[in-house]
């Protein structure tokens, strides 16, 4: 019972996560969006984890590795709801 509690409250809290990295990479497309305080804010929350991940695949001006990240992400999130 605590143990699914914890799983269940731990999927939400990644659940969460997943929101922020996604903002980050919207934001990421306008050009001086981190520069505000909320930008910065969510590109230091979001970037511990994306960061990994960058220049993996570029083609051109575009970096296609946050899919990757993403895929991953999403993958270990399936995994931790087989869990509970």
């Amino acid at each position: 019972m605590i143990l699914s509690i914890f799983l269940i409250s731990l999927y939400i809290l990644l659940w969460l996560y997943q929101g922020i990295i996604f903002i980050s990479i919207l934001i990421s497309w306008i050009p001086s969006a981190f520069n505000t305080k909320l930008g910065m804010t969510i590109y230091n929350v979001s970037n511990w984890y994306m960061k990994p991940f960058r220049g993996w695949i570029e083609l051109g001006i575009f970096d296609f590795t946050p899919i990757i990240g993403i895929a991953i992400y999403q993958f270990l999130l399936q995994c931790l709801l087989g869990f509970i």
